[in-house]
């Protein structure tokens, strides 16, 4: 799998597992996977819903600041990466 840098966490409520997102670079959608790195933890989660202005999206791009749901609670400034498999395995599988 290949990372790239998508944005940065710039907010998180825990009651609702929910991490709002400023998208900085490129575009998520809902299905892709990304990891979320901070201080003390490092995860990989599958985009469920995204939410941009309290609607449901199907994609965000460079610019939009959404929710995104989470299992695990992160903090503010943590970084957020796209993960995409490698075309070399995809044309393998």
């Amino acid at each position: 799998m290949t990372e790239e840098p998508l944005g940065v966490v710039r907010h998180y409520y825990p009651r609702v597992h929910a991490a709002v997102v400023e998208i900085q670079h490129g575009t998520v959608r809902e299905g892709d996977t990304i990891r979320i790195v901070g201080h003390g933890h490092d995860l990989v989660e599958p985009v469920r819903s995204l939410e941009l202005d309290h609607e449901r999206v199907p994609a965000a791009a460079e610019g939009d600041t959404v929710g995104i749901l989470i299992d695990a609670e992160v903090k503010e400034n943590d970084e957020v990466f796209l993960l995409r498999e490698d075309e070399d395995a995809a044309d393998a599988a």
